[in-house]
């Protein structure tokens, strides 16, 4: 071996001179991710998704900016409230550990940004109907908050109520529904 060792030779270099001559990680994109500040969803891939936590959102950045075959644990360093901070990275099997840093953007994702909105599509009209078919409509509409459907405006009247919808195609499809 190089540097004279005997023991664990590959490619004639002992496994501490083979690790500092190929590292594992010497190729890694900059850890920048973007994080809705209302949702908590994460941008990845270009795709908003849902991440149970801000550790999950760097972690998965982490992972997929990381060029090479080898297991890797990632633990980032997320102190509350900073927008930067650290990631320690260790290669499975072997001595090599990296501390990389992060970035978090706060923005607002598409979905949250159309709900703060007064944009509608639709108004749902429910006139001389119980309190029952109200909470009904307002329940139902929580269901597809991932699809963007919500109600952006709620207008009491004298007799009924205005809800202002996002989708035009879910008021139609809402008829169907049974209240009972």
């Amino acid at each position: 071996a190089k540097c004279g060792s005997k023991e664990n030779i590959k490619e004639g270099l002992c496994e501490v001179c083979y690790s500092e001559e190929h590292p594992s990680l010497v190729n890694f994109k900059d850890i920048k991710v973007s994080v809705c500040e209302n949702c908590g969803k994460g941008v990845f891939k270009n795709k908003w998704a849902k991440f149970n936590s801000l550790k999950d959102v760097i972690t998965k950045a982490v992972k997929d900016g990381i060029k090479g075959d080898k297991k890797i644990k990632v633990n980032p360093i997320v102190k509350k409230g900073e927008r930067k901070g650290e990631v320690e990275i260790s290669v499975v099997g072997s001595n090599e550990e990296y501390i990389i840093p992060y970035e978090i953007k706060y923005v607002v994702c598409p979905v949250c940004d159309r709900e703060d909105s007064d944009y509608y599509e639709g108004i749902l009209q429910l006139r001389d109907v119980s309190k029952e078919v109200v909470n009904f409509c307002m329940n139902d509409v929580k269901k597809h908050r991932e699809k963007a459907v919500f109600f952006t405006k709620v207008e009491e009247l004298k007799n009924g109520v205005d809800l202002y919808c996002t989708s035009n195609s879910y008021i139609k499809n809402l008829d169907r529904k049974s209240v009972v």
